[in-house]
């Protein structure tokens, strides 16, 4: 009986999803839109971290720090390009460069300078110089981390990075100049400024997961966010830079909490994830998937492991874990004719969502759990019970006649003599549209087929949940 009721509000979400058409637009799909799509699939720990949840059926909220989750620089390898910079095109040859060169500067400023004010003057610009350098360091570093990350997770958007380079550079320029401001000769400011550089700490952080969320959370405001697990489909499309959809195998719905302290706390509002059973069945695999739209916490990882080895079976291959695998994996498919399939992690926004299809999830996963619903008691009177069968005093009191002929002629004495009753609605002859809705308002008075009511029951269970 469970298995059935699952069945009813699987086939009715499906329905309110797709109607049955492949030319639906389906609404859980990976947008690639850097203002409603977060991809975080660099961060394999923050995965296992759910994946954990759901093994645990823990639907807890989770806090995230700074630096919790990040991915930093080498700092190492900064400090030895700075120091190679410092005694290559930056050394104390370079300052006293720029300084010669305030002094032969032409043509003279009037009133002439200063020799002190040459100084700073020669300082300013070599400072300048510098921070330029500095920058150029940073961003090489940032360069090398980001194709790295590109090659091991095939990331096509990167999200913003969490380093704010220009007010890293805009700061060593203001202390340099301070520095200046102090220093007596060439040879005393260079050796200041070398102490500095190379005893200060540097912050040097690609992405935090905390910041991204922090910028990212304003998108809540637009929909409502899920996290998304995994990728299908995304093929290149027939025009230059076309992608195909690419939509996630399952996911879970989060909201933005109130924080404790230095941290953003993510939500879990319902007991469920989600299958994109709907958007796997587009694709032309060799079976039907008939896993249920939704399933608990609880029964989860029965779910996704049920999934794994319809892909498995799909694809050809041997593997113990898909979907709930926190390492990197790729089905390219294109052997067997199929979607690519890769592992993807990311918050997307979706805007303008049936929220009738999150009322079938939470009624599946409700009977999942064994708990009462007004639905579970129809279907089981309807199935176990005597329950009154109308079929023939609906056919009998409510099939449509048509007039015409002799058959057509008697009923039309029988019109004059009232023996119709309110349930016979009669068609023009031929038949046309206005005539069949004037059949329908006939049969707003004819008894309800049991089957009906049990279809009725799903939509009403449904508003009243």
């Amino acid at each position: 009986m469970q298995d059935f009721l699952k069945n009813i509000l699987n086939y009715y979400a499906a329905f309110t999803e797709t109607r049955f058409s492949s030319r639906s637009t389906l609404k859980y799909q990976w947008t690639n839109d850097i203002s409603l799509t977060l991809d975080v699939s660099f961060f394999p720990e923050f995965r296992r971290l759910w994946l954990d949840k759901i093994s645990a059926a823990d639907t807890k909220h989770v806090d995230i720090r700074p630096r919790q989750y990040s991915i930093p620089l080498s700092v190492q390898v900064f400090r030895e390009l700075l120091e190679s910079e410092l005694h290559g095109g930056h050394d104390l040859n370079a300052l006293k460069s720029c300084i010669c060169h305030e002094i032969e500067r032409e043509p003279k400023p009037e009133p002439p300078l200063e020799e002190r004010e040459i100084f700073l003057e020669g300082t300013r610009q070599y400072n300048l110089s510098l921070r330029k350098a500095i920058e150029g360091i940073v961003k090489g570093l940032q360069k090398e981390s980001l194709e790295r990350l590109q090659a091991e997770y095939l990331i096509r958007q990167f999200p913003p990075l969490s380093l704010n380079l220009r007010n890293l550079t805009q700061e060593i320029f203001r202390t340099l100049q301070g520095i200046a401001q102090a220093a007596r000769d060439e040879d005393d400011y260079f050796g200041q400024l070398s102490a500095y550089l190379q005893g200060r700490d540097y912050d040097l952080i690609l992405f935090d997961l905390y910041y991204l969320l922090a910028g990212y959370r304003s998108a809540s405001n637009l929909g409502s966010v899920y996290l998304f697990f995994d990728s299908i489909g995304g093929d290149p499309g027939k025009e230059k830079g076309e992608i195909q959809a690419e939509y996630p195998l399952f996911f879970i719905e989060v909201t933005f909490g109130t924080e404790a302290g230095d941290s953003i706390r993510l939500q879990i509002p319902n007991d469920f994830i989600l299958i994109n059973t709907p958007a796997l069945n587009t694709f032309e695999f060799d079976s039907i998937l008939t896993l249920p739209r939704a399933s608990s916490f609880k029964e989860a990882v029965l779910t996704l492991k049920q999934l794994d080895r319809s892909l498995d079976a799909e694809y050809q291959v041997s593997r113990q874990e898909i979907t709930l695998s926190d390492g990197f994996y790729q089905f390219a498919g294109k052997a067997h004719n199929r979607p690519p399939v890769r592992y993807r992690l990311g918050f997307q926004v979706i805007r303008d969502e049936d929220k009738r299809l999150l009322d079938y999830s939470e009624l599946m996963t409700r009977i999942e759990r064994g708990m009462a619903s007004k639905l579970g008691g129809f279907v089981d009177t309807y199935a176990h019970k005597n329950v009154t069968n109308t079929t023939e005093e609906t056919e009998r009191n409510c099939r449509p006649v048509r007039r015409g002929g002799q058959a057509g002629r008697k009923l039309q004495e029988g019109d004059r003599a009232g023996g119709t009753g309110p349930c016979r609605p009669v068609y023009p002859p031929g038949g046309n549209s206005t005539g069949r809705r004037g059949a329908e308002t006939a049969n707003a008075g004819c008894p309800p087929h049991p089957q009906g009511k049990l279809l009725g029951a799903v939509h009403e269970s449904v508003r009243r949940f």
